[in-house]
């Protein structure tokens, strides 16, 4: 009897502590995502300075993003490590994406505004 009680004791442990490391590496995954996305509308701001009018106002409109996403990194990944989307790259996308439009469709009150 003892030794099945210390060997489930045993087998909590390494469980909540996996559970603890696939957090981390979830943390870590989304941290990357966000970063990937601030670098693609950093080079897509470049454009900004284009000559074109539309092409200058897609530039200014990923400098505009990448602050966003800058500002608000933590708080995206806290939010998507809440909401479990899990480590699949293009539902993090998504999930930024979705984040960005309904913080800037919103006006003042934002998805961000609204978990805390």
């Amino acid at each position: 009897m003892n030794k099945m009680v210390v060997s489930l004791f045993i087998m909590g442990i390494l469980f909540s502590s996996m559970a603890l490391a696939d957090s981390a590496s979830d943390e870590s995954f989304y941290r990357g995502c966000v970063t990937a996305k601030i670098s693609q509308c950093d080079q897509k701001a470049k454009l900004a300075s284009s000559r074109g009018e539309n092409t200058r106002k897609s530039g200014q409109a990923a400098a505009v993003k990448a602050e966003y996403y800058r500002s608000h990194q933590e708080e995206l990944v806290q939010m998507m490590v809440e909401d479990g989307i899990g480590t699949s790259s293009h539902k993090a996308r998504y999930y930024l994406i979705k984040a960005y439009k309904d913080a800037s469709s919103s006006g003042k009150k934002n998805m961000l505004a609204e978990r805390r």
